[in-house]
């Protein structure tokens, strides 16, 4: 299943209205949040953003994208739960909606900035931190039964797939 970013029917338009208009006034958001990691640092700015911001784990069918180099970066503190995500987080500011066109549209044509999401990855990550009893970690998952169901139910399915090798 494609992703809006990889649908050819889907056009820079739509992406626009569906991934970049602010909430309260429908314009445009100019200040796109990013993370400032390096490739190996993915699968854990994943966890720690999705489990801070998601009450339960959600469809994996979406894309993470490398927007490096498409416009001014500015760190700005993040709101996660984990001092490596709030650290890591910055702003891409636009200087207006044309900008914010253009690289809707070089990232739709460059599918090297496509970064596909590794559910195993991610979850491997979470299971880890858990398992080492990380302090963030075991205080943010107190309060998300549903991701600390989640990951017990994958880690069974590791654990049979593992027996059955």
């Amino acid at each position: 299943m494609r992703t809006l970013w990889q649908d050819p029917e889907v056009s820079t338009e739509m992406i626009l209205r569906a991934a970049f208009s602010r909430r309260d006034d429908d314009r445009p958001d100019l200040k796109l949040s990013v993370y400032v990691i390096e490739v190996n640092q993915v699968d854990q700015a994943r966890a720690e953003h999705l489990v801070s911001f998601t009450g339960s784990p959600p469809s994996w069918n979406s894309l993470d994208l490398d927007l490096q180099g498409l416009a001014t970066c500015v760190r700005s503190d993040g709101e996660t739960k984990f001092n490596f995500t709030r650290t890591a987080h910055a702003e891409l500011h636009l200087a207006d909606e044309p900008a914010l066109r253009q690289l809707i549209e070089a990232v739709r044509t460059d599918h090297r900035r496509h970064i596909a999401r590794n559910q195993a990855g991610v979850l491997d990550y979470i299971l880890e931190r858990q398992q080492s009893r990380d302090a963030q970690w075991v205080v943010v998952l107190a309060e998300k039964p549903k991701w600390t169901e989640a990951l017990a139910k994958y880690q069974k399915r590791v654990t049979s797939a593992s027996a059955a090798d």
